[in-house]
């Protein structure tokens, strides 16, 4: 298993600097985040990922961690990823 650290400075991004993944690297990469004061607000946070063929998959972040899901890996290509927090 693989862990990449982001850090989330309001709406930046920081540590999400290219990284290659093989295609097919079903439960390898997780992501865990460093979220700063101004998410404590939020009750719950989510993962948006996109994969190459433009699909979407939300997962909910847990203990500041999500696993990436294996649709995302299965192409190979560039993934996109977007964060959401929220209210229950």
């Amino acid at each position: 298993m693989i862990t990449y650290d982001l850090i989330l400075d309001r709406q930046h991004l920081i540590g999400a600097d290219r990284f290659t993944v093989a295609a097919n690297a079903n439960e390898t990469l997780s992501l865990r985040f460093d979220f700063d004061r101004h998410w404590r607000r939020f009750d719950s946070k989510a993962a948006v990922f996109r994969n190459s063929d433009g699909e979407y998959y939300i997962i909910e972040i847990k203990q500041n961690r999500v696993q990436v899901p294996w649709e995302v890996l299965k192409k190979t290509g560039f993934f996109e990823l977007s964060l959401i927090g929220y209210e229950e």
